[in-house]
Order: structure tokens, then sequence, then C-alpha cells
């Protein structure tokens, strides 16, 4: 019995060294990463204020046009940010309620069978990288073309449209959950009053899932900002004379991808491109915040 009583303590002793050295490997890991971080943001912040030491500093936060390769060079940071804005805003107007009726389907209107076929379709197409999205939105458009002439405002609805493709499966599945967590009491309650479905839709769930909803956008927002691929992509079959530098495929992330190559260090264009992935970092994480916060609204009012 002691010998027994022997074995067990030195495994619960074993254990607890486990638990205690994964512990401590766990809290070297964080600081570690915290220390990593800290290191990144002081060099981001180095650089950044480098621009504003600059010349063509007092330009950054105009409305003119984004072209460093011109003379002067003309860096406004005001207008890659309402391309950005436009773009995503535009392609979540597309994606959000694509999404959310497909959501209601998959939820509250087709079969059993169905749902789980659905629900597989949009977990597989959100598997799909941006670029094959791309790919296949600009095969169909232009067929047998290499180029595309298009107008500002064609670019625009194009690349919007493609970058809607790209998000309504996230917003899809996300929204899946959401409506599944309204509590069965809601339905009943609608149909204890003598409301009939589509009535239980509109005026139940849809209310209910109200800050769910408005997180979807934001998430989707966040996601088709920070989107690079597909723009350029388009940038890439567009004539130059197409590609001017007002089109509205000028936006934070593309200033980055296509200066990244071209900048030269201690250059204004240098130093400003930290000073667009800061503000494209800082953007994504504020609307992330502010969808989470939503979700928390949501779940405090169904309970």
């Amino acid at each position: 019995m002691n010998s027994k009583e022997g074995e067990q303590a030195q495994k619960m002793g074993f254990w607890r060294f486990v638990g205690r050295s994964m512990e401590r490997l766990t809290w070297i890991a964080a600081i570690g990463a915290i220390v990593v971080l800290a290191v990144v943001i002081l060099f981001i912040a180095k650089e950044i204020t480098v621009c504003f030491d600059q010349p063509q500093s007092q330009c950054i936060w105009s409305l003119a046009r984004w072209n460093p390769v011109s003379e002067p060079a003309r860096y406004g940071i005001a207008f890659l940010l309402i391309n950005s804005v436009l773009l995503a805003a535009c392609a979540t107007v597309v994606a959000l309620p694509l999404g959310l009726i497909t959501a209601l389907y998959i939820t509250e209107i087709a079969s059993a069978k169905m749902a789980q076929v659905f629900w597989l379709l949009m977990r597989v197409v959100g598997a799909v990288p941006p670029v094959v999205v791309g790919f296949l939105g600009i095969v169909t458009v232009t067929g047998r073309n290499r180029t595309l002439l298009l107008s500002d405002g064609e670019q625009l609805f194009l690349c919007s449209v493609l970058l809607a493709f790209m998000a309504i499966p996230r917003i899809v599945c996300f929204l899946i959950e959401t409506l599944r967590s309204i509590p069965a009491s809601f339905k009943a309650s609608s149909y204890a009053l003598g409301a009939s479905h589509w009535q239980t839709i509109v005026h139940t769930i849809c209310p209910a899932a109200r800050p769910g909803i408005a997180a979807a956008g934001l998430f989707s927002l966040g996601r088709v900002l920070g989107d690079t691929v597909i723009a350029l992509m388009l940038i890439q079959i567009l004539p130059l004379d197409r590609f001017a530098a007002n089109s509205p495929l000028w936006t934070v992330p593309t200033a980055i991808a296509l200066g990244a190559e071209s900048a030269v260090p201690g250059q204004t264009h240098y130093h400003l491109l930290y000073l667009l992935g800061l503000l494209l970092a800082v953007a994504s994480f504020s609307l992330s915040l502010l969808g989470r916060q939503l979700i928390r609204t949501q779940r405090g009012e169904l309970e």
C-alpha cells in the first residue's frame, strides 16, 4: 500500500513539475512576444517621425493625388484613405445583404440536409484564396482580351464586386453562428402571438441579430480594407493610361505594395510607407475591436 502511494506521489510530483514548466514557458513566450511587438512599434515610430522632417511633409494630408514619381512628387495620403474607405464600403454594401439573405435561408428556410450542404459549401468557398477569386472574376469579365478599357467608375465597381464575393462566405459563416445563438424562445413567443414564419424572421430574428449583423459588416470592412491581391490583379490588366494617378484603385494597400520595391531608404516615400502601414493596422484593429464589442452587446441582450 505504501509503495502504491509512493508511486502516485511521484506521478503527481512529475505532473506538477510539468505544469509549472509549461506555465513558465508560456510566461516567457508572452514576455518575448510583448518585447518583439514593442521593438516593432518603436522601429515604425522612428521611421514615421523622420518623414515629417522632409520638405514634402506639408502636402502629406492634402487631397493631392498619390504620385511619388512625378516632379515634384505628390504624397496625398488623404486621397489614398478616401479610396480605401470608398472601395471597402462599396464591397461591404454588396456583400452584407447577400450574406444575410444566404444565412437566413440556411438557418430558417432550408431543410436540414440543404442547410448542411450550403453550410459546407460556404466553408469551402471561404477557404478559396483571394487570388483565385480575382483570377476567376477577371477571366469572366475579360474573356480572351488581355486588357480592360475601364473608366474610374467601372474600375471601382468591378473591384468592389470581386472583393464582395471574397467576403461573402465569411460573412455567411459568421451570421449563421449569430442567428443560431438566438434563443428558440424568441421564435416561440412570436409564433404564440400569431406571427407567420416570415413575420418572425423580419420582426423577431433580424432585430435580435442586429448587433451581430453590424459586427459582420465591420469585420468584412476590415478584411476588405487590407486586401491587395485583387486590386493588383486589376491593375495588371489595365492600360497605363487607364491606371492614372486619380484611379480609385490607388488605395493604401496598393500604394504599399507598388511602392515597396521602388522606395529608397531615407526618402520621404520610404518613410511614408511605414505611416500607411500603421494607419492600415490601426483601422483594422479598431474595426475588429468595435465588432467584438457589438458581439458582447448581443450576447448580453440575449442573456
